[in-house]
């Protein structure tokens, strides 16, 4: 009896397998890695495509071993170059590239097939499992020049503290809303520099990142003196409103 998927099928897709209609339609292994993944795993990016255009694989290879870590595709062609690749992908996952690229089409179909009948209707031809062998020969050409990039240094995301945990100074300050923060630092900060400078400073705040890091921008002031006016606003925004704050430069950390 058809499956359900199969009664849903468009008349050219009757005839395929439940699995191959869900390599088309809903892969698992669809999708990309980049440069800057496999630099945070420390595993190197095998990228290639088929002159025809019809996919490109993504592997992460361990390199030592040369044995694929993960895998996956995108696919732009005919059909049933989606189910392949995305069935190739799920056989090579755990295999070394060399293992991977003997994996025939028949051993795919193989995968793909759950009845006596071929996963597509009909078996596939030559022509259309040869973008496969080329995508297979690309990849193992590859090997020789894969490499490792440095492990990318990972900043430390900013965590609020609990609202349990917060003490006199977070209380005033955290609740705040973005804008009265905004005006309350510019306030505060403008009599801080005439205080301690005897001068009116045209200054503003750019912005405030992760609740305490006050970017300030300064106009017609020299660059030497601006080290200066950065500490008289941070030591006076810690005493005035929370100890924590720090003021840059904008611009500066760019």
């Amino acid at each position: 009896m058809p499956s359900v998927a199969s009664l849903n099928a468009p008349p050219h897709l009757a005839d395929w397998s439940d699995k191959a209609l869900q390599g088309l339609r809903n892969p698992p292994r669809r999708g990309t890695f980049r440069p800057l993944d496999a630099a945070r795993q420390q595993l190197a990016l095998l990228s290639v495509g088929d002159q025809q255009g019809q996919a490109r694989i993504y592997f992460l290879v361990d390199l030592p071993t040369l044995v694929i870590s993960e895998a996956r595709f995108l696919a732009y062609g005919a059909l049933h170059s989606h189910a392949v690749t995305d069935a190739w992908c799920t056989l090579a996952q755990g295999k070394t590239v060399s293992e991977a690229c003997s994996v025939g089409a028949d051993i795919i179909e193989q995968h793909l097939q759950e009845t006596e009948a071929p996963p597509f209707g009909t078996k596939l031809s030559d022509k259309q499992t040869s973008f496969l062998q080329e995508l297979q020969v690309a990849a193992e050409s590859a090997v020789p020049g894969l490499k490792i990039l440095p492990k990318p240094v990972e900043v430390e995301r900013y965590t609020r503290k609990r609202e349990q945990e917060w003490n006199d100074h977070d209380k005033a300050w955290l609740p705040l809303s973005l804008m009265k923060k905004l005006m309350k630092a510019q306030k505060l900060g403008s009599d801080i520099l005439l205080e301690r400078t005897g001068r009116s400073i045209d200054w503003s705040v750019e912005g405030l990142h992760d609740d305490f890091q006050v970017v300030a921008k300064f106009n017609n002031i020299s660059a030497e003196e601006v080290p200066l006016l950065i500490g008289f606003l941070s030591s006076g925004l810690q005493t005035g409103i929370h100890p924590q704050i720090e003021v840059e430069e904008a611009g500066a950390s760019a």
